[in-house]
């Protein structure tokens, strides 16, 4: 079905045309505009077509971009009733520019209409969040990329369904505003924190507060100042008091390797604080915007002894191998993503300490190790289990380490990413089908080796669906339209020439 773009004066125009010429209606043969060729026709719809449930087309219509959805509402009312309908915009995120820019033009509606649960704003002004506010009393998920006021945080306090807050940029605001604005909402399961300049343990701590939070992401700003400070003990205070967490994220928080393994070890008793006097309290002689948190009492944030992440992300903080006491406690990780980690270029190291994370994560499916540069002696220790391996520009891996991979992990292996993997020959390449038969993904991305020779073998895979070409200057466009066909449209390639 192609689209194409219509404008409403020419619909209006087509419309009083076809006023003129009344066609008698079929009950037993339905009829829909459709367009072609920048026109509307209108055509009987085969039987087949018409008696399919409103079911179906919810799920294929969940399936199409948003441009292609745009195309197919102004079809006809009934396309237009579908494309509106929850179901198709059930988990999908909305996108807002400018919520005063467009609040003339029915889009409150609109959104009320498709129970819109999720919305992503660039900026927001007070006026926006009350409105925000007042509109989608219901949202579930809100993303602020561009967060101007912490103040904002508590416009929307009276959004109670609220579960997942992500934030953008923190880099104008203390920690003291960031955590008390983001604390407001006690029944979040997912916080992102991106982009944070300033970070202490004590407002940190603040965050064992939400309960029940299931995903934690804290990036730090690259060019954050020394007051971004999260400690290893102060790490290891949240975790250990957050009993739903699963997913962790840690953006270059700049922790040594002993505060690292610090905050994944459970603690080993309770220090007690000073106690002081009855009816004494501590002044503070500073600001009081600097003032420091109330200390959260024991009874409010028991700990855990076990970690039940399922989820790991270190990009840019791990330099160093943990203990074994802290792997101990990453043993349920299913999804680690090291991207960038500095500890897979180190060649002070003897591999067996490099590795040994990957000996005590056994259960470990998928693994992202781009830009780490790990060496061919790494993928000898690989997961047994291992289903989907990112090594996105690692320049030293080459066919032996291919070969090593295949040994520990072959058959299980379904995704495999090595692009800018350019120590990769032509003949590895070749064999892939028979040292991963079961891959169904494949980046190839700016491998200079990949010719037409090579498209020829990888047709041998047979449970491929998407190959990656995007940078190979080796092949032309009929040489991958040739691949296409041969494999009967089952690869979805994608290239530079390809659109």
């Amino acid at each position: 079905m192609m689209h194409s773009k219509i404008d409403s004066n020419h619909i209006e125009v087509l419309e009083k045309k076809s006023s003129k010429k009344k066609l008698k209606k079929d009950k037993s043969n339905s009829r829909c505009s459709s367009p072609i060729n920048g026109q509307l026709h209108e055509e009987p719809l085969s039987p087949n077509w018409s008696v399919l449930p409103p079911d179906i087309f919810f799920i294929i219509f969940s399936y199409l971009t948003p441009s292609d959805r745009a195309s197919i509402r102004v079809v006809c009312k009934t396309f237009q009733r579908m494309i509106d309908h929850p179901s198709v915009w059930r988990h999908k995120v909305v996108y807002l520019c400018y919520i005063s820019k467009y609040e003339q033009t029915g889009m409150w509606t609109l959104l009320q209409s498709r129970k819109i649960e999720r919305v992503m704003v660039q900026r927001m002004s007070d006026n926006d969040c009350k409105k925000l506010r007042e509109n989608l009393p219901q949202l579930k998920g809100l993303q602020i990329l561009q967060f101007q006021k912490y103040k904002q945080l508590r416009l929307l306090k009276e959004l109670t369904e609220l579960r997942q807050l992500r934030l953008g940029d923190c880099t104008k605001f203390t920690d003291k505003e960031l955590v008390t604005g983001v604390t407001i909402f006690q029944h979040l399961t997912v916080l992102e924190l991106s982009n944070i300049n300033m970070l202490r343990d004590n407002a940190f701590k603040q965050l064992v507060r939400l309960k029940n939070l299931e995903e934690l992401t804290v990036r730090r700003c690259l060019r954050a100042s020394s007051m971004f400070a999260i400690s290893g003990m102060g790490l290891q205070y949240v975790l250990f008091r957050l009993p739903k967490l699963r997913c962790l994220t840690l953006y270059a928080v700049g922790l040594s390797s002993d505060e690292l393994s610090l905050s994944f070890t459970p603690p080993k008793g309770r220090v007690e604080p000073p106690r002081h006097r009855p009816g004494y309290y501590p002044r503070y002689s500073g600001s009081k915007k600097n003032a420091p948190f109330p200390d959260i009492p024991e009874e409010e944030a028991p700990s855990i002894q076990k970690l039940q992440l399922q989820s790991l992300t270190l990009t840019h903080s791990l330099s160093w191998p943990m203990t074994e006491e802290a792997l101990s406690q990453l043993d349920t990780v299913e999804t680690l993503c090291l991207n960038s980690c500095y500890l897979f270029r180190r060649r002070d190291l003897p591999v067996e300490d490099v590795t040994s994370i990957f000996r005590k994560l056994i259960n470990v499916k998928s693994l992202d190790l781009a830009s780490t540069n790990c060496k061919n002696t790494c993928l000898e220790h690989m997961p047994g289990g291992l289903e989907s391996l990112d090594l996105r520009d690692c320049y030293s891996v080459s066919g032996i380490g291919l070969q090593s991979l295949s040994d520990r992990a072959g058959p299980n292996m379904k995704h495999l990413g090595l692009a800018l993997c350019n120590r990769v020959s032509n003949h590895p390449l070749s064999m892939l089908h028979t040292m991963f038969p079961n891959l169904e993904t494949l980046d190839l991305s700016s491998c200079r080796c990949v010719t037409q020779d090579t498209l020829a073998k990888l047709l041998k895979l047979e449970k491929l669906r998407w190959l990656g070409l995007r940078g190979c200057t080796q092949l032309t466009l009929e040489a991958v339209q040739k691949m296409q066909e041969m494999s009967g449209n089952r690869i979805r390639v994608e290239g530079p020439s390809l659109r």
